[in-house]
């Protein structure tokens, strides 16, 4: 072989070489791509898992205030029928029904009762 013989083989050498590694970080490029978009799917899918988790959260917790402010109700209406029922004779509701007899205890003084 000639001296440019030689030359041009080994310039087609480094040429292949080069056009193979070209390939592979091609190869490596597209590959690099395909896990990138997978990536942005999940990370997408999560990020809308997130949003509905918080969702729900912020819902549970309107739900929780709700049931916090219809517990109060019921406590404050609880202590308020006890008071009206239980409580001494000036904050007590006496209801009184027209079939009832009424007992006069101004009379009492007449009876003449042996001690």
């Amino acid at each position: 072989m000639k001296k440019g013989e030689k030359t041009a083989v080994s310039e087609e050498s480094k040429l292949l070489k080069e056009l193979k590694a070209l390939r592979e970080q091609t190869r490596k490029a597209a590959h690099l791509e395909a896990e990138n978009r997978d990536l942005k799917k999940a990370l997408d899918k999560k990020e809308k898992q997130l949003k509905d988790t918080e969702e729900k959260w912020e819902n549970g917790e309107r739900e929780i205030e709700k049931l916090k402010y219809l517990l109060f109700e019921a406590n404050y209406q609880i202590s308020q029928w006890k008071k009206r029922f239980f409580g001494s004779t000036q904050e007590r509701f006496v209801p009184t029904y027209a079939d009832q007899l009424v007992l006069d205890l101004n009379c009492f003084h007449l009876l003449k009762l042996p001690l």
